[in-house]
């Protein structure tokens, strides 16, 4: 699969983190802690869903 760059408006991320290693399994935990807060969520998009994987200083943060 080739990557492709899309861009995209500014936007605004909300959700569950956690603290992890990148061999970590799926977050699946994360994803069901989130659908069940959804709808405490404002103008959320119910057909968007982002895994956001951040490294800093070292270590690594998934946000679901």
């Amino acid at each position: 699969m080739k990557p492709r760059m899309l861009l995209k408006p500014a936007l605004t991320i909300i959700g569950l983190a956690d603290n992890g290693t990148q061999t970590d399994p799926a977050y699946e935990h994360l994803w069901a802690q989130l659908n069940q807060r959804y709808i405490e969520i404002p103008q959320a998009d119910p057909d968007a869903g982002y895994g956001l994987h951040t490294f800093a200083g070292g270590t690594h943060q998934y946000l679901a």
